[in-house]
């Protein structure tokens, strides 16, 4: 089905009248049960669920988290993390499993003039 475009294949599915044809588009990862990707983690990585520090581009610590895998939103996408501070609301810039640090900042940081150099 792969050379096929989205809409010639539910044509395909409803033609065969297969369940799916009509089923919404979904940006999830379909094999997680009910999208609960917190015990998902958990289940298979245990040492990953570790709590956290959630802290600003310079470092700062704002707050604390119960785990990377909670953190509801992701480096440019996804909804804002659940924090505000005294002047704005906050996006999630980074996810630093190694420290366990969330970093977040203004959405206007989530903007690069450049990609970063790799060698």
């Amino acid at each position: 089905m792969g050379d096929r475009a989205k809409d010639a294949v539910r044509e395909y599915a409803r033609a065969r009248q297969l369940p799916v044809a009509d089923k919404p588009d979904s940006q999830e990862i379909c094999f997680i049960p009910d999208d609960d990707y917190a015990a998902f983690v958990i289940g298979r990585a245990p040492d990953a669920a570790r709590p956290g520090s959630i802290v600003d581009e310079g470092g700062r610590e704002l707050g604390r988290h119960s785990g990377i895998h909670r953190v509801h939103g992701r480096p440019a996408q996804g909804p804002r993390l659940e924090l505000v501070t005294k002047r704005e609301a906050c996006d999630v810039l980074a996810l630093n499993p190694a420290d366990g640090h969330v970093v977040v900042g203004p959405r206007h940081s989530l903007s690069v003039g450049r990609l970063p150099h790799r060698s």
